[in-house]
């Protein structure tokens, strides 16, 4: 009837009929990729250990204990197919910390055939306690595989032997797809 390849009257979407007879749409995509960030608050990540985390709410999270682990599953916030660009971790460093002692943040992918591979990981905190975005580094180009892989953001509290809680407030990633559920 026509509609292959058409607009949607009033929008930015275009219709990939297969069949001819709007029977078959297989597809519905954005005439241009589709940019978005994520954020995610500090109340979706988990701790990895028992006693690694003092406090939650929507302000924020406080790691407990040096070299803490806190997670975030990214199942629930990525689109199938879409392509993530970018990612980051909000944190304030509760102390003054040098070398690896200081936060560090990783994305991560897990399928379920394979070991969890490394998508990235942030530089580590600026050495001081002011708040400050970690932002993901390296060129992060990952199609999210729903079905068969998992993505998570991790984040390793600093280490200073005396304890000086570290505050989690929130992460991002950032996508790009080119239709519900179609990727990029």
């Amino acid at each position: 009837d026509g509609t292959t390849g058409k607009v949607l009257q009033g929008s930015t979407v275009v219709i990939a009929d297969t069949t001819g007879d709007m029977s078959g749409v297989g597809k519905i995509t954005y005439l241009t990729p589709r940019a978005r960030l994520i954020t995610i608050g500090a109340i979706a990540f988990q701790s990895a250990g028992p006693g690694d985390v003092t406090a939650k709410s929507n302000n924020g999270m406080i790691c407990a204990s040096d070299g803490a682990v806190v997670w975030v599953d990214l199942g629930a916030y990525l689109p199938d197919q879409c392509t993530i660009t970018g990612w980051g971790v909000y944190v304030v460093p509760g102390a003054a910390r040098a070398g690896a002692n200081r936060i560090l943040t990783r994305l991560w992918r897990t399928s379920a055939a394979l070991a969890p591979v490394q998508l990235g990981s942030t530089t580590y905190d600026d050495t001081t306690t002011a708040p400050q975005l970690l932002i993901g580094g390296g060129s992060v180009s990952a199609v999210v595989a729903r079905q068969s892989d998992s993505y998570t953001i991790e984040v390793v509290c600093g280490n200073d032997a005396a304890t000086h809680t570290d505050s989690l407030i929130y992460a991002y990633v950032s996508i790009t797809e080119t239709g519900p559920g179609v990727g990029a």
